[in-house]
């Protein structure tokens, strides 16, 4: 069954909705309010609070699929066509097209965050350090006073997950 995406709006209050969409359902914003998006997309439209739901929703469907499936604007534009998958007017359909064009780099990075579950390296240092291969004695041969002079590799990682940062600190003896 096609995704039914009848409305009354103009050219530039579709492509408000196709923004507002975008930001709530891919880039998933926390600071973006959908209700008062869909009241500032809608309000010289005629369309039923039920309508304009089931618009909304099935907008997201599609930008949903289109950046799943990675389409580009061109794709997005045959896909448009397709009756078997929207119902969409040609001009928003041409909207919609530009609107892809211009936002797809940002959606794919957004998608592909989102599929992210490990955790991230975030930052990574190093350096090789001869007089902090540590003391206590056990090691590579200095003084008696327990001071070792063999290199050592210090390295620093970030490894940031999705909710929390981790900081691990290593100390490598370089052969």
């Amino acid at each position: 069954m096609p995704i039914q995406l009848t409305n009354d709006l103009d050219k530039k209050r579709f492509a408000s909705a196709l923004a507002g969409v975008c930001k709530t359902t891919i880039h998933q914003d926390p600071t973006v309010e959908p209700k008062a998006l869909i009241s500032k997309c809608f309000q010289k439209s005629s369309m039923s609070e039920i309508d304009i739901d089931q618009f909304w929703d099935g907008l997201s469907k599609v930008m949903v699929t289109a950046a799943r499936k990675g389409w580009t604007h061109v794709e997005l534009l045959e896909e448009l066509k397709q009756p078997d998958f929207v119902s969409l007017p040609e001009e928003q359909a041409i909207v919609f097209g530009q609107f892809w064009k211009g936002e797809a780099t940002n959606i794919r990075s957004s998608t592909a965050e989102a599929t992210t579950f490990n955790h991230q390296l975030s930052h990574f240092t190093w350096r090789i350090d001869v007089k902090s291969g540590g003391g206590g004695g056990g090691g590579g041969g200095g003084g008696d006073d327990g001071s070792t002079d063999v290199p050592c590799a210090l390295l620093e990682m970030n490894v940031a997950d999705r909710v929390s940062l981790c900081c691990c600190k290593l100390l490598l003896p370089v052969m």
